[in-house]
């Protein structure tokens, strides 16, 4: 046992600096995007942190040898991140780019089918307030023996009318009702 020797490499890994960017710079308030870097190195841990006061946000993600994301979690305001990368020798690096994601008010349109011989729905859309949306056809909604025209802001047709394609801003929730012409 005297003869036993012991060798262990103390070689460390210095992380390599990598950019990071947003997923989505301008998010709904109470939601989350993710910070990306596109490429990692294995030995290497990244940890997210709010840019304002270095604080972590989640738990550090190892590096595969290929890209990552790093959520934010849910944000209520805008806010600057900045990714932190340490080996297992306890080397760092800041990598560069410190990207700012906007948590914005957001709307809802809802589409509404309005017969009640309407077969099928639309799922509700979520937009950022101010965001300009092109209205979608009705598919997904068929009536037997009318043609989808339009959509009005009221169910009896006494609103405004919009046919699909049209571009409108989004400033508040808007329910859209289904106007139907018939097809003979």
């Amino acid at each position: 046992i005297d003869d036993l020797k012991l060798y262990v490499d103390l070689t460390c890994i210095t992380p390599q600096t990598q950019t990071a960017s947003v997923e989505s710079e301008s998010i709904c308030s109470g939601t989350s995007t993710n910070i990306q870097l596109s490429s990692s190195q294995t030995g290497v841990s990244y940890q997210l942190r709010n840019n304002a006061d270095n604080s972590n946000i989640g738990s550090p993600v190892s590096g595969t040898g290929a890209a990552i994301s790093l959520s934010t979690g849910n944000l209520s305001a805008a806010t600057t991140f900045n990714v932190l990368a340490t080996s297992v020798c306890g080397a760092t690096q800041l990598m560069s780019g410190t990207p700012t994601v906007n948590a914005n008010t957001c709307y809802t349109i809802a589409y509404e089918p309005n017969a009640a011989n309407a077969i099928g729905s639309k799922a509700p859309t979520t937009h950022v307030a101010g965001d300009v949306v092109t209205l979608p056809t009705a598919s997904g909604i068929t009536r037997p023996n009318y043609n989808f025209i339009g959509w009005n802001t009221q169910a009896n047709g006494s609103g405004t009318f919009y046919t699909a394609g049209t571009n409108i801003t989004i400033n508040s929730d808007i329910t859209l009702y289904a106007r139907w012409g018939s097809a003979q």
